[in-house]
């Protein structure tokens, strides 16, 4: 599930980051402190139902290695070509939820379905204010299209301290009609920015189904 993932994903940015280029370093965090900051971009506007627990669930496990003040960018809401009213209402109502529960600063939530602009001046600003003694860990639990925006709109030179980690094929653009249907960029735009690239295994497989009636 989804949920699980997200878990998975924190899991991942607090403890043990790993990839091709990433093999011969521990992560950021090393029992005590976290080096580095932590973004956020979700869906659950649209399909997935489970998308609303998997946030909460995250940042609870953030919570739980006193690292939410290390959160610099949450977006949701991020399927952009499509809405629905239902999913798009429990979404904003879990985010909000989380983020009260667990004191996160409003000032850092963007819902993509009405603050998109901010959303991606965001992303733009947290990846330019990274550095090698402060990398940016980016999950990416959604579509590309608005990550790629904020990637795009920031310092090239930035990018190599920022670490995009993806776990699903269909977050990552790949699958059958939803393609063209909902996705206007993939994981294959991203990579070549220069961010490093980290991918979970795929634990997601025929869990979705479609927003509406």
């Amino acid at each position: 599930m989804k949920r699980r993932i997200a878990i998975a994903l924190a899991t991942v940015v607090l403890i043990y980051v790993t990839s091709t280029d990433l093999s011969a370093r521990s992560g950021p965090f090393d029992g005590k402190t976290f080096k580095g900051r932590i973004a956020f971009s979700s869906d659950g506007n649209y399909n997935d139902e489970d998308d609303w627990g998997a946030f909460p669930i995250a940042v609870a496990i953030l919570d739980a290695f006193g690292v939410t003040t290390k959160l610099v960018h949450v977006d949701y809401n991020n399927i952009l070509a499509k809405n629905d009213t239902r999913f798009y209402q429990e979404m904003t109502a879990s985010v909000l939820g989380a983020a009260e529960r667990y004191k996160l600063p409003r000032s850092i939530l963007f819902d993509c379905q009405k603050d998109l602009d901010r959303a991606v001046e965001s992303i733009r600003n947290a990846i330019n204010a990274s550095s090698a003694d402060d990398p940016l860990y980016f999950v990416l639990a959604g579509p590309m299209e608005v990550p790629l925006r904020g990637i795009q709109k920031a310092d090239p030179d930035k990018l190599k301290f920022v670490y995009c980690i993806s776990h699903s094929v269909w977050n990552d653009g790949y699958t059958r009609a939803d393609k063209k249907a909902l996705h206007t960029h993939t994981k294959r735009d991203v990579i070549p920015s220069g961010v490093h690239w980290v991918q979970v295994k795929d634990g997601n497989r025929n869990l979705a189904h479609p927003g509406g009636p």
